[in-house]
């Protein structure tokens, strides 16, 4: 799915994806890669049923304007917003 990043979190946790490979519970962020942290993500295109254009969910996601998303992939679930 396609996502605008809307409020990124900035957590203690990105430091420790910034050692190198094999530090981390989670894969590491290369050199040159974006940081990435939970987020609130803004639905743009998406041909997941979960995931509905206009809406909002929480991913892990990177520190950019617009990213592609599996959520089917993700190691933390992505979760759909709930109204």
């Amino acid at each position: 799915m396609l996502v605008r990043t809307r409020i990124i979190s900035c957590s203690p946790t990105i430091r420790n994806w910034l050692n190198p490979p094999g530090r981390s519970y989670r894969g590491a962020i290369g050199i040159g890669d974006p940081i990435r942290g939970t987020a609130a993500v803004g639905i743009l295109p998406s041909r997941h049923p979960l995931f509905k254009i206009g809406r909002w969910a929480r991913a892990v996601a990177p520190g950019r304007d617009y990213a592609v998303l599996r959520p089917d992939g993700a190691a933390v679930p992505d979760t759909p917003h709930r109204r």
